[in-house]
């Protein structure tokens, strides 16, 4: 039997106050000073210049250009896709008159299949520019050599020797991260901004930037996207869709959209684990239409083809939500499996009624946004 025992109304509200005075600076030191704790969240920033770029797309191939090319393009055909990359001071730096920078790149290829052994192969190379300078370049194409213009001062005339993408990639992503100029150790100069111009016919011509990642350590001990090494990416996307138009008289899949999609989660020139991912669609009254992707590195998915949407139920316009992007193993694959970084880019071509035997006549490119819960990942180049 237990005992009750009254006590005073004073005793007791004393006794409390006492209580929290001595507990009060034991639950203080649960807290860890400043600069202690857990390391907050450093997400990359889609606007300002960063040490690694990635470009989603690159297309290996030529079109036919107009004779009138404003960049003094006048040969008949061209390749397809056109980079730059300029180079801007840091923030919070001093930067000389023709300082030089390096920069190292690399094609990577992936593929779409529900047999995941595709290696994901790659090619790199490393090009050569100034502070306030701008390289031009592109991939070749069969017939045509990959070119870099213009001429740099250093290390010598020239702004280095472009590779073409692996034999038979066709189509993928690249990235370029800056790297020390005489021992190509990587290194941090938040300064790289870049774009792409993509040609798919005479009259189609579309442009997108590449998004940038910050490094955060000077000396980034590998292309790691944790918050230490460099800043960290997401692995959700989200967008505002056009869905496909079937052409109601000939059939014919006339606006035809592509959602690029790629993971940073890569080992190059190794097989990797598919990547999954949970698509919802939404149209313009909120239906929902839950579909999902997979792929390897890299791949790319027609609206219509893959997904079997278009506007002749589902409406022209919608919403995409992609849920957390996962790797899962697969027997005789050594890599890492569990959440990863997700990027992309919607490009959508427009043809005519007739077909498309003289290419698109019009295209347009749609970056993608994220949720801005960071998944620590390595490129593994």
């Amino acid at each position: 039997m237990i005992e009750r025992i009254a006590i005073p109304k004073a005793t007791l509200i004393l006794s409390i106050v006492l209580a929290f005075a001595a507990v009060a600076p034991l639950s203080a030191t649960n807290n860890p000073p400043p600069g202690q704790g857990p390391d907050p969240v450093i997400l990359s920033n889609s606007q300002e210049p960063g040490s690694f770029l990635v470009w989603p797309l690159f297309e290996y191939g030529t079109t036919s250009t107009p004779s009138d090319d404003p960049y003094g393009i006048t040969t008949p055909t061209v390749p397809n896709t056109e980079f730059s990359i300029s180079v801007s001071c840091p923030t919070g730096t001093s930067c000389k008159a023709n300082q030089p920078v390096t920069i190292h790149l690399e094609w990577v290829c992936g593929g779409v299949s529900v047999y995941p052994f595709i290696p994901c192969y790659q090619n790199d190379f490393v090009l050569y520019t100034t502070v306030n300078g701008t390289v031009r370049f592109n991939p070749g194409a069969p017939g045509i050599s990959p070119t870099c213009e213009p001429v740099a001062s250093y290390p010598t005339p020239g702004c280095g020797l472009v590779v073409p993408p692996p034999t038979g990639c066709y189509s993928g992503f690249l990235v370029a991260w800056v790297v020390n100029n005489s021992t190509l150790a990587l290194t941090k100069f938040n300064g790289l901004i870049g774009d792409a111009e993509i040609r798919d016919s005479s009259t189609a011509v579309t442009a997108y930037d590449a998004i940038p990642i910050q490094a955060v350590a000077a000396s980034p001990s590998g292309l790691n996207f944790n918050g230490i090494d460099y800043s960290e990416a997401t692995g959700e996307v989200q967008a505002s869709v056009r869905y496909d138009y079937l052409n109601p008289t000939t059939g014919w899949d006339q606006d035809e959209t592509y959602l690029i999609l790629l993971t940073l989660d890569t080992l190059s020139n190794k097989l990797n684990y598919p990547t999954y991912v949970n698509v919802n669609f939404y149209n313009e009254i909120e239906q929902v239409d839950s579909e999902s992707a997979n792929f390897v590195c890299w791949g790319d998915f027609s609206l219509y083809e893959y997904f079997g949407l278009s506007s002749s139920y589902f409406g022209p316009k919608g919403l995409l939500q992609s849920g957390q992007a996962t790797k899962s193993p697969v027997a005789g694959i050594s890599d890492k499996s569990g959440p990863v970084t997700l990027l992309g880019l919607i490009v959508t071509y427009e043809y005519p009624s007739t077909g498309d035997d003289s290419g698109p006549l019009r295209e347009f490119a749609v970056p993608l946004y994220n949720n801005s819960k960071a998944v620590p990942t390595s490129f593994v180049p």
